[in-house]
This record gives structure tokens, sequence and C-alpha cells, in this order.
């Protein structure tokens, strides 16, 4: 009776095949000896084949090594996606001064209140100039930081 291997097990089978240590295998591929550690032990996420094709196939992932490190712990901090890290939105906001760059301008059509420009971090969010859903990339300089009233009414057009 043929036994069908699991992805880890023909991969830590692979790679002693191969001579390597899991510190040799890490320095090659760039994944974590954790990482790697933990895959081979079964301490790592689930994922099927198809959800691996669509983290390919994601303009938003921009390297399959971290999809690998993704698959073998599980954190998505691996994975490039379209939500910008606090260093960059912090930076942003310090650049825009703290002020809300659509505030006291006209909006397709619209005039919104007048005066307040400034705000409090936490009552800013982060955008994308060129929309996600239109190509934009997120990176720092296609991000912005405007009012969570502005973010809430604008649109990708």
């Amino acid at each position: 009776m043929k036994c069908k291997l699991s992805i880890q097990e023909k991969l830590k089978d692979l790679r002693i095949e191969k001579g390597l240590s899991l510190q040799e295998l890490s320095e090659e591929t760039g994944i974590s000896r954790a990482s790697l550690g933990n895959y081979e032990t079964d301490d790592y996420k689930e994922i099927s084949h198809k959800a691996i094709i669509t983290l390919i196939g994601d303009d938003e992932v921009e390297t399959v090594k971290g999809i690998y490190e993704y698959i073998m712990d599980g954190e998505e901090k691996h994975l490039s996606l379209r939500t910008f890290d606090d260093k960059i939105k912090r930076k942003i906001y310090e650049k825009q001064n703290h002020k809300c760059p659509y505030c006291d301008k006209s909006i397709g059509g619209h005039t919104y209140p007048q005066g307040v420009t400034e705000y409090d971090y936490k009552e800013m969010e982060c955008d994308h100039i060129v929309p996600w859903s239109q190509g934009g990339k997120t990176e720092e300089n296609n991000c912005q930081m405007i009012c969570k009233w502005h973010n809430g009414h604008k649109s990708d057009n």
C-alpha cells in the first residue's frame, strides 16, 4: 500500500535528502529557521492549494517568499496587503502637519465644513491616493492621512 505524504513531510524529507540543516535551508530560502521548524513539526497554519494559488496571483503580495512564511507561521505580516503599516501612517501624519488635505476644499461639487483642518492622529485614517481598487499600491508614496469624515465620504473616482 502506498502512503501519501503531507507537504511538510515531503519538505522535511527533501531537506534531509539534500543534507541541509534547518539553518542552512533558512539561509538558502530567506525563510526564518523558526518558521521552517514549526512547519516540519506540524505547528503551522493549514492552507489549501487553492489559497496558495490565490496568494500567488494577488498583486499586493510582492514576493513568493512572503507566502511561504505566511503558510509556515500564519502571520499576515509576511504578506504585502492593502493596509499601510503604522510607521508609514505616522510618518505621513507628521509630514502633513496633522492636517486633512481635503478639509476646506470642494470635492465633487460638495463643500465640506470650513475651519478645522488639523486633527489628532486617532481622528484620521490612512488612504490610498490612487485607490487600491484601481491598481494603487500600498506604498508610502501612495499614502495620505485624511479625516474620518472625508475617508467615509470620498469615492474611488
